[in-house]
């Protein structure tokens, strides 16, 4: 009765705890214990900028403090072709300089 007691505490239905293996028990158990310590950092995170915040003088724009959203697939590739186009440009300064014999030429790919 420990291992479903154990099943329960972290928060799973005893109904499904009947079609376990050792393996799936244990990779739900060991999973379980990782959002527990995922919780608690973020509730200690969430002391910690309580805290700092209380501290602040000025505090800045909530959208500052927040991670940023992610890109779109649009902005993904526009990103990144605009960090292709910086690493070129740094490429042919490169091979415009007198010191060296380094030729930049385009190659076409298969795919």
């Amino acid at each position: 009765m420990a291992m479903l007691t154990n099943w329960a505490s972290a928060g799973l239905g005893p109904d499904l705890f009947w079609d376990q293996t050792f393996a799936t028990f244990n990779a739900a158990m060991l999973g379980a214990a990782k959002r527990r310590r995922d919780d608690y950092a973020h509730v200690i995170a969430g002391a910690w900028w309580g805290e700092f915040f209380a501290h602040e003088k000025k505090v800045k724009p909530l959208a500052e403090y927040l991670p940023k959203p992610p890109l779109s697939e649009d902005e993904e590739m526009a990103e990144r072709e605009a960090g292709s186009r910086k690493v070129l440009a740094m490429f042919r300064s490169i091979a415009a300089s007198d010191n060296n014999n380094m030729t930049i030429r385009r190659v076409k790919r298969d795919g």
